[in-house]
């Protein structure tokens, strides 16, 4: 299978010394970002310049023109078109982590709970997993079927939710597998009993002023859409960047913490 490449790309910068100092320096945008020149916040102007010709080298044909570059809350560098939305592919992963946060700081759930108690078609093949296991990658899941990309080894069949023999026992084994992300978005959307979107735009996005985005479904739960727990999340720039801005800050947006700093 062909990837496409996600072209729109925001880097965060921050010189500080120390978390804490990182707090208390950088700007958190309010409905727009603030700009600086590079100078400004002692960024070498020749040094990105090359850096951005360097990139655009690389591009395809959109070239740097959806490149954001903010430097303690403020941008340095902006393309021409950083306002374009695309599916943001497996970084949609942390928008799906980012709501097993909110619900362990809310008291929905435990981190080391076993998700069987959450969804009982676990319970025989998975009855030791935890969530802990599914979001570091480590629960042993596969789902049963053939891959739809005609590859025995790729990791997207079908039927994503339904349980087969895992590959190993829980937590002894690493795997970046899609359809364990999948399954780990299904368990977030029985606890919360709506979809994840929305989930995590009342919560945090739109505290964080991200405006609309969108989350496409991979099918349904309890006739509640399940958003892909391992894609088809779609942001531009500015947004995704406000999404890592606040993990930057540790999870603190203008005096609120709206995740605890150990999940941050």
């Amino acid at each position: 299978m062909r990837y496409t490449i996600f072209a729109s790309i925001f880097i965060l910068l921050s010189c500080s010394t120390s978390k804490d100092e990182s707090r208390l320096i950088m700007q958190f945008p309010e409905e727009e970002w603030s700009k600086a020149t590079p100078a400004a916040l002692k960024v070498n102007e020749e040094k990105l310049q090359n850096a951005l010709a360097y990139l655009a080298s690389k591009c395809f044909e959109d070239g740097i023109e959806e490149v954001l570059i903010i430097k303690n809350g403020q941008i340095i560098y902006e393309g021409d078109s950083t306002k374009k939305a695309h599916n943001i592919y497996s970084c949609s992963k942390g928008f799906t982590s980012t709501v097993l946060g909110l619900l362990i700081d809310q008291g929905k759930l435990g981190l080391d709970d076993p998700v069987a108690t959450y969804d009982s078609s676990l319970l025989t093949l998975y009855p030791d997993v935890t969530f802990r296991h599914f979001t570091t990658m480590t629960s042993g899941f596969s789902a049963a079927g053939r891959s739809r990309w005609n590859d025995e080894n790729s990791d997207w069949s079908y039927t994503p939710y339904t349980p087969e023999a895992p590959h190993f026992a829980p937590g002894t084994h690493y795997e970046y597998w899609d359809e364990a992300q999948m399954t780990f978005g299904k368990l977030l959307t029985q606890v919360i009993n709506e979809p994840m979107r929305d989930f995590l735009k009342r919560e945090l996005t739109d505290k964080i002023k991200m405006g609309d985005w969108t989350w496409a479904p991979e099918q349904s739960v309890n006739c509640i859409p399940i958003n892909n727990g391992c894609t088809n999340v779609k942001v531009n720039a500015h947004q995704l960047a406000r999404f890592g801005h606040l993990y930057l800050n540790r999870c603190n947006c203008n005096g609120k913490q709206l995740l605890s700093t150990s999940r941050c």
